[in-house]
């Protein structure tokens, strides 16, 4: 009877030491849980003063695009990256001119008898699109490689044309011009609507790692509690294998005294 109590006596300390083994698992696992969820608070933050600083720029830019509505040329006009001064320098303020009735507007009048450009150049209405109120002036410019194909070609323009190149230099039918160099007016409106875009891109980006980090935050947790219980239930079971083991030991005590 001894040695059997002896044996269960040992089969409950091999079961203790494996559950002891499977706690230091459980627990690794929940620091390594939580180290996880201290990563994703850092990087949640990070992202949070990221917006903040984001926004603050996205304000001062959007001050520069204040209209009585969003409907302007600018917000509608699409063209390959590169193109931006050539715009510019092509539409000047008419960039934030209205599509609907306004104080300011640019209204869609159909032109069919417009001058052909001189030296089968390309005009701008091959590039920019989605504005049909500034297609005659788009039709009107022409874009040069260079200043001095600009200089030459100056004098052969009809009334209303224009030349410019892609870094924003103008030539116009009636004798103004002014080079890459020039600050202009206008200059820069493109630019600030591009770095806009970039903003508002950086936002939504933000944003959506910051719903990742709440997502990755929640999902740790979830997994920390799932631990938490397994933990909980070999506790229990260290519990229930202590009292067997005190049980089997007072029995054996109690068999060695009756020999005695």
């Amino acid at each position: 009877q001894i040695s059997n109590l002896k044996t269960n006596l040992k089969t409950l300390n091999n079961n203790e030491q494996a559950i002891f083994k499977k706690l230091n698992s459980v627990n690794a696992k929940i620091k390594e849980y939580e180290t996880s969820i201290n990563k994703q608070n850092i990087s949640l933050q990070n992202n949070y003063r990221n917006i903040e600083q984001y926004n603050a720029s996205k304000n001062i830019l959007t001050k520069l695009f204040e209209s009585e509505n969003d409907n302007i040329v600018i917000n509608s006009l699409k063209f390959p990256i590169g193109y931006e001064k050539a715009i510019e320098a092509s539409l000047g303020h008419g960039l934030k001119a209205s599509l609907e009735k306004s104080d300011i507007e640019w209204r869609n009048i159909e032109q069919k008898s417009l001058f052909n450009l001189p030296g089968n150049i390309n005009n701008l209405s091959k590039y920019a699109k989605g504005v049909p109120e500034v297609e005659n002036i788009l039709k009107l410019t022409g874009i040069v490689n260079s200043t001095t194909e600009g200089d030459k070609l100056q004098n052969q323009l009809k009334p209303g044309q224009q030349l410019v190149t892609k870094n924003g230099g103008l030539w116009r039918w009636d004798g103004y011009t002014h080079n890459e160099k020039a600050e202009t007016p206008a200059n820069q409106i493109l630019q600030n609507k591009a770095n806009l875009i970039e903003i508002n891109s950086k936002i939504k980006k933000s944003q959506n790692n910051i719903d990742e980090n709440k997502k990755n935050i929640e999902s740790f947790e979830i997994k920390i509690k799932d631990q938490e219980k397994i933990k909980n239930k070999y506790n229990e079971d260290l519990l229930d294998i202590n009292n067997k083991k005190v049980a089997t030991r007072d029995k054996i005590e109690h068999v060695q005294n009756n020999l005695a």
